[in-house]
């Protein structure tokens, strides 16, 4: 459980996300959805540019996935570990307000163990 397999692992699953969003956002959305008749072109673009910010993260996390300890990785664990129990939370919701099938508790349990495995290494690299 190093830093940078944490790093490799989120970067890979926001490539994977992002380049779907940027490329196939009803594909992957009809995935998770409940009611696919509410996809429109708006709602494609809105995709697709969260798609584009998933890559660049993703990317992100890639280019420092070999740094040593510093705050710029301290500050990767923080919003590693924030922006996974946000998105876990967000889930969790959708799920139980029947937005999402019940796929949608793969990404709350991926969430946990990104959020788990981020709060783990931040308190290690505080020390």
């Amino acid at each position: 459980m190093t830093a940078k397999n944490l790093f490799l692992f989120q970067g890979l699953v926001l490539l994977a996300f992002g380049f779907n969003l940027l490329i196939a956002p009803r594909q992957l959305l009809g995935m998770y959805a409940t009611q696919k008749d509410v996809f429109n072109t708006e709602l494609d673009s809105i995709a697709q540019s969260y798609g584009a910010v998933f890559l660049a993260i993703g990317i992100t996390y890639l280019i420092v996935r070999n740094d040593g300890p510093s705050n710029t990785r301290r500050g990767f664990f923080f919003q590693s570990l924030i922006g996974n129990v946000l998105v876990g939370i967000l889930n969790v919701k959708a799920n139980i307000q029947g937005v999402q099938n019940s796929l949608g508790w793969t990404t709350v349990a991926l969430c946990v163990v990104l959020a788990g495995w981020s709060a783990l290494l931040l308190s290690k690299e505080g020390k």
